[in-house]
């Protein structure tokens, strides 16, 4: 188990019933086994967007079941996962999409105008998905089967894109592979000795390092 890919269906298959996610905010209970169907549905739409694995896809999203799933989901396709964060001004989101050369962006209504003002200066073509946090994306294409430069995923494989906030001048991109994320989620398990009954509460946003590794992996 080491990509992201992996650990999801080997969850999946060993616990399909067992909760993975518990949503406060719709009140949902998502298991390993629904996980698995979820991620490859993004997978699958993802590639009928025809982006390739390695592309990055970006998501400006409160927390929610659906943020959680684009975040995985993205990377279990063999996609750049990059978060934004939800209180950058236009620039400095104009400048993150285009220094990160996103080809999706997923967008809650509440940031559908934040986003616009950044998209209209850029020069690069952006696939811009209206996604609700707990019902989910208005996918514009259909699924299709996984393309074969996706049975390539490699524990080296890039995984997340999380930029900096800019205090000090532009944001900086940090990109982790999936070994990293992965020994991170581990890390975060022996240091609290967690085991199978326990559950996380995550407070932080999603596009928060704390929140994607510390609590989901």
């Amino acid at each position: 188990m080491k990509t992201i890919r992996e650990v999801i269906r080997h969850n999946a298959g060993l616990h399909p019933q067992a909760p993975f996610l518990i949503a406060p905010e719709s009140g949902s209970t998502l298991s390993f086994g629904a996980l698995r169907a979820s991620v490859d549905e993004v997978a699958g739409r993802l590639y009928g967007l025809g982006v390739e694995p390695g592309a990055k896809a970006a998501f400006l999203l409160d927390n929610g079941c659906w943020t959680a799933l684009l975040f995985l989901g993205t990377m279990h396709a063999g996609l750049v996962s990059v978060p934004l964060n939800a209180v950058a001004g236009p620039d400095t989101l104009a400048f993150v999409l285009a220094h990160a050369d996103v080809q999706v962006l997923f967008v809650s209504s509440r940031y559908e105008e934040h986003v616009a003002r950044a998209v209209a200066t850029l020069e690069n073509r952006i696939t811009v998905i209206a996604t609700d946090e707990d019902a989910g994306p208005q996918w514009p294409e259909r699924a299709v089967p996984p393309p074969a430069s996706a049975a390539g995923l490699q524990p080296s494989s890039p995984a997340l894109l999380l930029y900096t906030s800019g205090t000090t001048g532009v944001p900086k991109g940090v990109l982790l592979s999936h070994r990293n994320l992965i020994a991170g989620g581990r890390n975060t398990v022996a240091a609290h000795g967690l085991g199978p009954s326990d559950r996380a509460l995550c407070v932080l946003p999603l596009y928060h390092i704390n929140g994607e590794v510390v609590t989901v992996m």
